[in-house]
């Protein structure tokens, strides 16, 4: 065993300690580093499914589109579009109006807003 002088033990010791700082703060930075790489990777995971959710939804709108306008190629696809946007009629068609029964309405006497209040507090006397 190598004789070691006091001064010697305090200098690895204070060396150790220093190493031990020096590592727990590196530690930390790497944790940091770590973290916000995590925290950015939820991020982009979390943009891409509502990016997917955009895309799905506008190749549903694509096909409604091309049937929209694989009907606008014939005759009468342009015909129910013209009458559905625009109320319009072929010659000789006419307008039928249904009309529903009419309901009575009941004559309503109208009173002062203070008379239900007193003839409620009136009654009960």
């Amino acid at each position: 065993m190598r004789y070691q002088s006091q001064e010697q033990r305090h200098r690895r010791v204070f060396f150790a300690r220093a190493f031990m700082v020096a590592a727990v703060i590196g530690i930390g930075f790497l944790g940091n580093g770590v973290f916000n790489i995590y925290h950015l990777e939820r991020e982009a995971k979390e943009r891409r499914e509502v990016a997917e959710a955009n895309l799905h939804n506008l190749e549903d709108r694509e096909v409604l589109l091309e049937r929209s306008i694989e009907s606008l190629d014939t005759i009468a696809g342009v015909e129910a579009a013209l009458r559905k946007q625009y109320d319009v009629a072929r010659e000789g068609e006419g307008l039928i109006v249904v009309v529903g029964e009419e309901k009575e309405q009941e004559a309503t006497e109208t009173h002062p807003w203070w008379r239900a209040w007193w003839d409620s507090t009136v009654e009960g006397w």
